[in-house]
């Protein structure tokens, strides 16, 4: 059995998930999920996620799902498993 984490452990992993930027979607970001889902031939839940990236300000979305070098609206699309890495595909996290 694996051994808790100390108290002071979990604090700190609490503490560095609440530095993470959440998008919670309203009424306007599921309408312009059906627009994007209707443009770009995407399921709506991907749809969705491109507009909580566009709200976030996320330059790249890492998906093995939508089709790799695409840009959806301002995101582009990134196939973590068949980069080429080069400086193209560095990407910074926002904290």
């Amino acid at each position: 059995m694996k051994r808790p984490l100390y108290p002071s452990q979990a604090s700190q992993i609490i503490s560095d998930l609440g530095l993470l930027k959440l998008d919670i979607p309203n009424a306007e970001d599921i309408l312009d999920a059906i627009q994007i889902s209707q443009r770009y031939m995407i399921s709506f839940w991907d749809s969705l996620i491109v507009c909580s990236a566009i709200n976030l300000d996320c330059s790249i979305i890492w998906s093995e799902d939508l089709n790799s070098r695409q840009y959806v609206d301002k995101v582009k699309v990134v196939n973590p498993f068949f980069v080429i890495w080069t400086y193209n595909y560095i990407a910074c996290i926002k904290l």
